[in-house]
């Protein structure tokens, strides 16, 4: 289950999320993740829980303030390409 697009996808199927936004089941047109990440845990439990994916829409109980939404290329869909400006750890204790 990949999120290619199907003019990359190796059997040239449809990938789910493209068919489930083209047939109109998806709330919005939206995908979303968020991360976890275990710091100065070097022995964290054989079951790690390490993010939600979220498609056709976002988890408001995971977040607090505004997102930034970014409208993917409307050329040709190959791959996912966005241009990274900048970057910052918002977990970061000094």
């Amino acid at each position: 289950m990949g999120l290619a697009f199907q003019a990359i996808a190796s059997t040239g199927a449809t990938p789910f999320w493209q068919a489930l936004s083209n047939n109109g089941s998806l709330q919005t047109k939206e995908m979303s993740f968020w991360l976890n990440r275990l710091r100065n845990d070097t022995t964290p439990s054989e079951v790690a829980f390490g993010g939600i994916f979220t498609l056709g829409g976002t988890n408001t109980s995971l977040f607090s303030g505004d997102i930034e939404f970014i409208n993917m290329p409307s050329s040709e869909p190959a791959f996912w390409l966005m241009s990274l400006t900048g970057a910052s750890d918002p977990f970061r204790f000094i």
